[in-house]
């Protein structure tokens, strides 16, 4: 118990932060819009590249990483488009974006930190092996289906 509060306590602590400073006013309104942009386009990329240039994947085959991680993305999927178009009544389309983002959740921005603050450089490789396949399989897939 004591080493999940000393790693869960200090991410959701900035996430508490970055609130706080936005409930204040602290900094600019624009500022929020420009790390909105930044993060997504150079920072995440940046640091996925350098985690996939550095790290070691001599540690065994990503399949059964990929299975488990691809059998729970597409039950949050199924969740998020079955509650939409039973609960909201919605189409097939308003289901999909739904059951996408449902499961996309935030394998980045709450993700990472959680990897390698829980399991240092090897746990930082084997997330960026997810994120590196997660976007074109995924975007793919959304595309055909809508």
């Amino acid at each position: 118990m004591e080493q999940i509060v000393g790693i869960v306590i200090p991410v959701f602590g900035l996430i508490g932060i970055g609130y706080g400073v936005a409930w204040t006013r602290l900094l600019r309104e624009g500022t929020g819009e420009a790390l909105a942009d930044f993060v997504p386009t150079v920072a995440i990329p940046v640091l996925i590249f350098r985690v996939i240039a550095t790290a070691g994947f001599s540690g065994g085959s990503p399949w059964l990483l990929w299975l488990a991680y691809y059998i729970a993305y597409t039950l949050a999927w199924i969740a998020g488009t079955a509650a939409v178009r039973r609960l909201f009544g919605r189409d097939a389309r308003a289901g999909l974006v739904a059951g996408v983002s449902a499961s996309y959740g935030n394998t980045l921005l709450i993700g990472i930190p959680l990897i390698i603050a829980a399991y240092g450089s090897e746990g930082t490789a084997a997330i960026s092996l997810l994120i590196a396949v997660h976007l074109p399989i995924m975007m793919t897939v959304s595309a055909v289906l809508i």
